[in-house]
């Protein structure tokens, strides 16, 4: 009868420490303030130095945008890769003059690279996260120029 009555006052402490867990937890979910919860993702498109991010999801797998230019300055799109399979790239000069202006790279997830390229490009993507796109003038020419370029984004699994 002791064993019993020692073995039911365990089992009575142990359900008492699991309500009290179990009420601390829900409690500091309630506590959750504003500054806390994290906003959507969204586009950042522009900004200082030439730097773009871009969001894709399920119900939006195209992207296009602006990217303003200048001489000499390299132009960066971060995107994250969730388990797309395939980039479509196309670059479109808003005055339909070609310029010496291109995709000159690529940074893999794990910090592989992937080079040159020219203004249309169809690229498997083999790994998962973030993506560095690297535009800017091809080093073989000297044709400097300063403006708007139009970039479409794409990706499918």
């Amino acid at each position: 009868m002791k064993k019993l009555c020692v073995f039911l006052s365990f089992i009575l402490l142990f359900l008492s420490w699991c309500s009290v867990l179990n009420n601390s937890e829900s409690n500091n979910l309630n506590n959750i303030n504003k500054e806390e919860i994290q906003n959507p993702l969204v586009d950042q498109i522009g900004g200082e130095n030439n730097i773009y991010t871009i969001f894709f999801d399920d119900n939006n797998l195209s992207k296009t945008f602006t990217i303003y230019h200048k001489w000499w300055q390299k132009d960066i799109v971060y995107f994250i890769n969730d388990w797309y399979k395939n980039l479509n790239l196309k670059i479109k000069f808003i005055d339909n003059k070609l310029k010496n202006y291109r995709l000159s790279n690529i940074i893999m997830p794990d910090g592989q690279q992937d080079w040159p390229f020219n203004r249309e490009l169809d690229y498997k993507l083999t790994q998962n996260w973030g993506y560095q796109l690297f535009f800017g003038e091809s080093l073989m020419q000297w044709d400097q120029w300063t403006g708007n370029v139009e970039v479409s984004l794409s990706v499918s699994k």
